[in-house]
């Protein structure tokens, strides 16, 4: 018979959440101080969002760095924080009321993760133009110079109470009606200083940001909005860098360091479908030659994955999905979740394990597979177009005026193994070469078949005088010739032309030279 379990009553006072939570949403959440801009923009656009504004054209993101100062500023106009919320929404932690809508921030751990990298972080904000200006100050300092009291712990709501502040001040006429400030005080220096670094901010936030393609350098901008649209958010926001305004990477030509790489010349579109059959992503990947791994200077490299139209993870996040891992930054493309049908972890750098995530990296490995293909396809097709061109400059070489062929019978061998050889290439391969190759195999392929091309002959060029002595005669000055160039030359021919020379007709100055078949 089942023994009955007895109930045991703890008191739920015995335990406390400590301070070490604070360092945890700090500087403990993220390794990459770039992220902090995405935070605070992914705010940003989730309270434009919110705005009852007729447009997002009547909005702006504005992100200030300064050097010198060692600060950063991020303002937005959107919805704001009305001063009566500002306590419980600006000083809570994990206590975001978004979960369970389509914005893109929920957990409500992000806003402090600027705080790892600055002495300060303020947050100004008001919701109209009734309402003073609300000021929310962390401090990082106070919090490293806290000590535990003695026989216990400083708890998280005791760590917040002394490192963070608020206050109220007029508005000024530079505030607009509502606003959003984020204030980074005191920037720490951080390896390379990134952060402070206007050219990889700007990369990074081209890569990460809302922001809309520029369709004077992406003439497929057009077509995949018109693809996306009802579909899922590709909505972009006006975001400007030191009064510079962000637009997305993407472009028509992939330059390397060397120049033009290669060039964008389709797109081709795909949707994914959840554990309930419903779609859960969007995307399109470019149609290029795939000619290698692009650099990290081309900052559209890698298929990326975006919710929110801000990308989650980066260009290497599916590189196991390919056939080889470097095939990943061999392709340029986007992907667009669905709502909230995968659900990003709380770094925000990939996402959480769900039935709708194992069915998009099920259907992502098979599409990766065929990306994978094309790469294969496209290094087979570089050695066949090497094979092509090295075979007609062959072919022409043997046509130099310094070219002789034995005879006709050694002319007609070589003409039709070239004809048998280039008229295979035109059948089969003419699609992968340039116009130009093209255009000298075929008319090589036509003046060697219609006997267009005349060669010249061993015998017009050899001094019958010289051939004159005994045949003992000859047969040893060959031998004695082939001794003693034999070890200065590298190939077959050379030899031969090393002995031939000797028996060249007088005036003849140039180094004989048979052809090569």
């Amino acid at each position: 018979m089942a023994q009955a379990l007895s109930e045991k009553v703890i008191s739920n006072n015995n335990f406390y959440v400590g301070r070490q939570i604070f360092d945890v949403v700090t500087s403990g959440m993220y390794d990459n101080p770039l992220i902090v801009y995405r935070e605070y923009i992914q705010n940003a656009v989730d309270s434009i969002d919110r705005s009852s504004g007729t447009s997002v054209d009547d909005y702006k993101i504005e992100v200030k760095l300064n050097g010198f100062e060692r600060s950063i500023t991020i303002i937005d106009n959107g919805l704001g924080v009305a001063n009566q919320d500002v306590p419980s929404v600006l000083l809570s932690i994990g206590a975001s009321n978004k979960e369970g809508t389509e914005q893109r921030g929920f957990r409500g751990i992000g806003r402090l993760g600027g705080l790892g990298y600055c002495k300060k972080l303020r947050f100004e904000t008001r919701s109209h133009k009734d309402e003073d200006v609300a000021i929310v100050e962390w401090d990082r300092t106070l919090f490293e110079n806290i000590d535990d009291v003695e026989g216990g712990q400083i708890s998280l709501e005791e760590t917040i109470n002394i490192v963070s502040s608020v206050n109220f001040r007029a508005p000024l006429d530079s505030d607009q009606n509502s606003f959003f400030k984020v204030v980074m005080v005191d920037v720490e220096r951080f390896h390379r200083d990134e952060i402070l670094n206007l050219k990889q901010v700007r990369d990074y936030l081209s890569q990460v940001a809302p922001v809309s393609y520029d369709s004077d350098m992406f003439s497929f901008a057009d077509e995949i909005n018109r693809n996306l649209e009802g579909r899922v958010s590709n909505k972009a926001y006006n975001i400007f860098l030191n009064g510079e305004r962000i637009s997305r990477p993407y472009s028509d030509k992939i330059y390397n360091a060397k120049g033009l790489a290669d060039t964008i010349s389709g797109v081709e579109f795909f949707e994914f479908l959840g554990a309930d059959g419903s779609t859960i992503c969007h995307g399109w990947y470019a149609k290029t030659n795939y000619q290698s791994s692009m650099p990290p200077s081309v900052k559209m490299r890698g298929i990326r994955v975006r919710q929110g139209n801000i990308e989650v993870g980066n260009e290497y996040s599916l590189a196991h999905c390919f056939s080889e891992a470097r095939f990943a930054t061999w392709h340029i493309g986007e992907m667009f979740v669905v709502g909230n049908s995968l659900k990003p972890n709380a770094r925000r750098d990939w996402f959480e394990n769900t039935p709708n995530f194992e069915k998009f990296l099920e259907q992502f490995t098979f599409l990766g597979k065929q990306l994978s293909l094309h790469c294969r396809n496209s290094s087979k097709n570089r050695g066949v177009v090497t094979k092509i061109n090295n075979r007609i400059e062959r072919i022409k070489e043997n046509f130099e005026d310094d070219i002789l062929f034995i005879d006709e019978t050694h002319f007609t061998s070589f003409r039709e193994a070239a004809v048998r050889d280039l008229g295979y290439y035109v059948d089969k391969y003419s699609h992968l070469l340039e116009e130009e190759s093209q255009r000298q195999m075929v008319a090589l392929r036509d003046g060697l078949g219609n006997g267009g091309i005349i060669p010249s002959y061993l015998s017009d060029y050899v001094d019958g005088r010289k051939l004159r002595a005994g045949k003992k005669d000859i047969l040893l000055g060959l031998i004695s010739g082939i001794k003693e160039r034999y070890e200065k030359t590298n190939c077959v021919n050379s030899l031969i032309s090393e002995i031939l020379n000797s028996f060249a007709k007088d005036g003849y100055s140039k180094e004989i030279k048979i052809a090569n078949i």
